[in-house]
């Protein structure tokens, strides 16, 4: 007698088509899912490159930078896990890392924002001291957003040089202590040299000038500031810069080789403009 085993062969037939398709679905979910983290972290990579480019020199709070840092090491903890193929723990880290960076991003793009508030005053300040310069004097044009100290003569740029600031460099200087930079039209009062200066050559400026001074007074009256404040001064162009980071308390600083030059061109009663930028926020951010 012959068993019929046509219905059992259909059965397995099918068991196998079922295993079939699951594996092939498992492998497509896999694929779905390495193609996601492959996009996150690409994005991240952008997003890393544009913050270091444009937001990482400023001077940021504490929660920013932190945020900032920890986003950064979830994406490289991400690329890890991505590399040993574990592509679920990657897109978990890989989140992680989003939001940290997102948020550093957001509130260093609002801190930017505001510091260019002052742009229409930079504008002016920049303009004034190209005209000046075509009138065959060399004027001194500072740039603290881009860390840059420019010779100007004849309406041109002859020479620039990389800056460092006061740690505070971000917004005016106020009052003494604050370590901020200031910004505005000045003129060189004093060259020194030799045991004049700490600071290998220096050039003296006229802050606080009279608008430095309305300013400050204004503020006193306001009760912004408190009247035992002093408005400062002592501002120079100095030596012993290249440090790399911003780090006076509110000087501009040069490397000394290239405070040898500025020194050379200024004289007593050179025009120094600072400004926080030459360029608009959206140029800045091109």
């Amino acid at each position: 007698m012959f068993r019929d085993y046509s219905l059992t062969r259909d059965l397995a037939l099918k068991s196998i088509d079922k295993s079939g398709n699951a594996g092939k679905e498992a492998s497509s979910v896999k694929n779905k899912l390495q193609k996601k983290v492959e996009t996150q972290l690409s994005t991240l990579k952008t997003q890393i490159t544009r913050f270091e480019k444009y937001y990482k020199n400023l001077v940021l709070g504490k929660a920013t930078i932190n945020a900032f840092n920890k986003g950064k090491t979830h994406f490289l903890e991400a690329q890890i896990e991505y590399k040993k193929k574990d592509f679920q723990q990657a897109s978990k880290l890989a989140k992680k890392a989003s939001d940290g960076i997102s948020q550093a991003e957001k509130s260093a793009h609002i801190k930017l924002v505001e510091f260019y508030n002052n742009y229409p005053t930079w504008e002016k300040n920049t303009k004034l001291a190209y005209n000046l310069s075509k009138k065959g004097q060399t004027v001194i044009l500072v740039d603290k957003i881009q860390s840059t100290l420019i010779l100007l003569k004849g309406g041109k740029e002859i020479k620039s040089f990389s800056a460092e600031f006061g740690k505070s460099w971000m917004g005016d200087k106020l009052y003494a202590g604050d370590k901020a930079t200031p910004e505005g039209v000045y003129k060189i009062l004093e060259k020194k040299g030799g045991a004049k200066t700490k600071y290998y050559k220096a050039l003296l400026i006229n802050y606080p000038n009279s608008d430095d001074q309305r300013r400050f007074d204004k503020m006193v009256k306001s009760g912004e500031i408190s009247k035992k404040t002093h408005i400062g001064g002592l501002i120079e162009i100095h030596g012993d810069g290249g440090k790399g980071v911003h780090w006076t308390d509110g000087c501009i600083a040069l490397e000394n080789s290239e405070m040898d030059a500025v020194y050379n061109q200024a004289a007593v009663n050179t025009t120094v403009v600072i400004v926080g930028s030459r360029l608009p926020l959206e140029d800045y951010l091109n």
